[in-house]
């Protein structure tokens, strides 16, 4: 009796360890399957990722829920809005506080002049410097570029009374480059994205904007998903 126990425990040993052998290939595979579809919406999953952890700014706004523009398609969404680097501003900005500064540089050159002269001299330099600065801000804040699911489009600012735009859709790209030129361009992530187009401008910049590498990673991305969707049908 007792060597039929033993019999009966070691059986029941191999049977309980084939078992387990058996279930941890299942579960093996069915992990293999899941990777598999992670990896097949591996673009879709990357872009939105890619995307969702940059800070939203006024010049790098990813998925903007709220913002609408002109000619917007049905099923159009916007994927990015791009604006200029604030330092590509630092012109109008430095210019600001230059002015704000002259008149007292001016007041101890003239000590003898007038009140009168003074105050005047001061409420001009006042008043060209908010103007600089509005005009920069306007002239940043209106030049922007938006990648959408379906095309590209750059607005161009160039006066109060005159803007430019160029568009272009994504199954007219032919080439996308970025580049970053200089030291301080390259410790802030500030370059350029060029976008070749088969369409009416040849060329289409995305000029000194944050983030160049990924923006061209995003289109790369947008593109690749326009093919597979173009093979499925």
């Amino acid at each position: 009796m007792r060597r039929t126990n033993k019999s009966c425990y070691k059986a029941n040993f191999v049977i309980s360890y084939i078992m387990a052998k058996k279930v941890e290939k299942k579960k093996n595979k069915s992990e293999e399957i899941i990777v598999e579809k992670e990896a097949a919406d591996y673009p879709k999953i990357g872009l939105r990722d890619k995307l969702c952890i940059q800070r939203k700014t006024l010049f790098f706004d990813p998925f903007p829920e709220k913002l609408r523009f002109a000619g917007e398609e049905k099923e159009e969404d916007i994927v990015l809005v791009i604006r200029t680097h604030w330092m590509s501003q630092s012109s109008y900005i430095l210019l600001s506080i230059g002015l704000l500064i002259l008149p007292f540089i001016l007041s101890k050159l003239f000590a003898s002049a007038e009140v009168s002269f003074k105050f005047g001299l001061f409420v001009l330099c006042f008043l060209l410097s908010v103007s600089s600065l509005m005009y920069g801000f306007l002239k940043w804040y209106y030049n922007v570029n938006i990648i959408t699911n379906k095309r590209v489009i750059d607005c161009d600012f160039l006066s109060l009374f005159t803007s430019e735009i160029s568009e272009a859709r994504l199954d007219k790209i032919e080439d996308i480059t970025s580049k970053q030129a200089g030291v301080i361009k390259s410790l802030f992530d500030i370059g350029s994205v060029y976008i070749q187009t088969a369409g009416a401008k040849a060329e289409i910049e995305f000029d000194n904007i944050s983030n160049p590498k990924l923006v061209r990673d995003i289109l790369n991305n947008l593109l690749e998903e326009l093919d597979v969707k173009k093979n499925d049908k």
